[in-house]
């Protein structure tokens, strides 16, 4: 497994059940590049995608001691070290490889430090570019739309910044592909899937009724932005993918 490329990327698996502080804006508030997964599943395939450089494995929120978790995504990524973060009265505490075991509650203030022990300090300010409602950040892979802030993946940025580079116009699924993982689709539909409904997730406020970015069935995407003059798009549908 590689190394990640961005020294400051932060994976990080978060589930609902959550309480205040919220540590992931906190982190990311300090510089930090962190994308959020909610389950194992989404975080190997963001490990497949993108190695990071630490993950947090917020094991509170999904009521589990992440032990498994640990075991699967050390197996992935075994140079990145690992915070699990757990409830205060789990016993015994998971065993972690690489890495260091926080107990709730637990305060922005504390994590950070740990972070810093791992990563090095964040020593670029966000360079915003501007689209209209979307604001986003091709150096940090940050967007921001709607009042809501969202870090995405390396190739969701790669995918985002092909988009608002060609809006208003049908894209096909081949040329996303040519673009963004330069090969032919090979009709591997599935990965620009999963990779579309990310980006929805973090522009939409209704990922099935999408504003911006719609499927037009058999033919592709239109990516339409509000603040230029709009491709005829009278076929375009609004399905999930």
């Amino acid at each position: 497994m590689p190394s990640s490329e961005n020294p400051r990327f932060i994976l990080w698996l978060e589930g609902k059940r959550v309480r205040v502080p919220n540590l992931v804006s906190a982190v990311q508030d300090a510089g930090y590049t962190v994308v959020a997964v909610a389950n194992g599943r989404e975080a190997l395939q963001a490990v497949a995608e993108h190695p990071p450089a630490l993950t947090v494995i917020y094991a509170a929120s999904i009521g589990s001691s992440g032990a498994r978790l640990v075991r699967r995504l050390h197996e992935a990524a075994p140079d990145a070290p690992l915070v699990l973060i757990v409830d205060r009265h789990l016993q015994p505490l998971p065993q972690v490889p690489y890495g260091k075991v926080l107990r709730l509650p637990l305060s922005p203030k504390r994590l950070l430090r740990v972070v810093r022990k791992f990563l090095p300090p964040p020593d670029e300010a966000p360079q915003w570019q501007e689209y209209g409602p979307i604001r986003f950040d091709p150096v940090h892979h940050r967007v921001r739309c709607e009042g809501r802030e969202r870090t995405l993946t390396p190739k969701t940025a790669q995918l985002l910044t092909y988009f608002l580079q060609h809006p208003n116009r049908l894209i096909s699924r081949d040329e996303l592909f040519e673009a963004v993982w330069n090969m032919p689709s090979n009709n591997d539909l599935r990965t620009l899937e999963v990779h579309i409904c990310w980006l929805r997730k973090a522009l939409e406020r209704n990922p099935r009724r999408p504003r911006f970015l719609k499927t037009v069935r058999g033919r592709g995407y239109i990516f339409e932005l509000p603040t230029t003059e709009k491709a005829d798009s009278s076929d375009a549908e609004t399905p999930s993918s």
